[in-house]
């Protein structure tokens, strides 16, 4: 865990924390954490919980050690799922203050399909891993989120070094927001581009 002044974040690069920055530290926060993984390691939302938020878990299978959490978990392929239903069913037409997407390369389409709703999110991170795949993923992600009238706030958040990750860090994640629900004062004191994710609320 990364600790950054008042918040310990428990995700792969200050995902959770940026959610938190930009919805004024919010401590009753709902999340949408889709592709969620492991329940604490990596998690974007599991710090986010500790502070009070919950929401809805969703991975394409079977996840151990969800008793940790709190948060409901739901087993669905984001690209195929009823997302009206799940939604409806889970989250009851709530504000949802952070939506978390990393489903390696069902990113896009899941994207797609969860934008498709009258839903909107405050702040998104999505995964596009244009160090890995090429920036394709990434530019469809944008083209969507544009369209839609979301503004990116943090481009080609680089993670690493690691295995496989060339240099300081490749670019894998664009951080964005839903102006109306946020202070874009905030959002331009963290804009950045092509940054470490490290160094995103150090610089």
């Amino acid at each position: 865990m990364e600790q950054i002044n008042d918040f310990v974040s428990t995700s792969q690069a200050n995902q959770d924390r940026f959610a938190w920055v930009m919805n004024d530290r919010k401590v009753n926060g709902i999340f949408l954490d889709v592709g969620c993984n492991d329940p604490v390691k990596h998690s974007n939302t599991y710090s986010l919980e500790q502070m009070g938020w919950n929401g809805l878990l969703v991975d394409i299978q079977m996840i151990p050690g969800l008793a940790v959490r709190k948060a409901d978990f739901f087993i669905a392929d984001a690209v195929t799922a009823d997302w009206p239903t799940i939604l409806d069913l889970y989250l009851r037409h709530q504000n949802i203050h952070y939506l978390s997407l990393d489903c390696d390369e069902a990113t896009t389409p899941a994207l797609q399909r969860l934008l498709v709703l009258e839903q909107r999110y405050a702040v998104i991170t999505v995964e596009h891993d244009a160090y890995r795949f090429g920036t394709g993923n990434r530019d469809s992600q944008r083209a969507l989120l544009k369209q839609k009238g979301y503004e990116l706030v943090c481009s080609d958040v680089c993670i690493g070094p690691g295995p496989g990750i060339p240099g300081q860090g490749g670019p894998f994640e664009d951080w964005w927001c839903w102006p109306p629900s946020v202070n874009m004062q905030t959002a331009e004191q963290i804009r950045c581009d092509g940054r470490l994710h490290s160094q995103i609320f150090n610089a």
